[in-house]
């Protein structure tokens, strides 16, 4: 199953790196992390995050 979510991340780059830095719960890091992946563009989509 193909699901297309066209969603915008308003934060910058460097907001979500420093959200990032505060967190101490992995599941939510994670979250965060792949947030800040897509916004840096180390990822094209969040089937390259599951990859990595």
């Amino acid at each position: 199953m193909k699901v297309n979510y066209q969603e915008r991340i308003d934060l910058t780059a460097e907001e979500l790196k420093i959200i990032l830095s505060k967190q101490r719960n992995l599941t939510n890091r994670q979250k965060i992390q792949a947030l800040y992946w897509l916004k840096a563009g180390y990822s094209q989509s969040i089937t390259d995050v599951a990859l990595r």
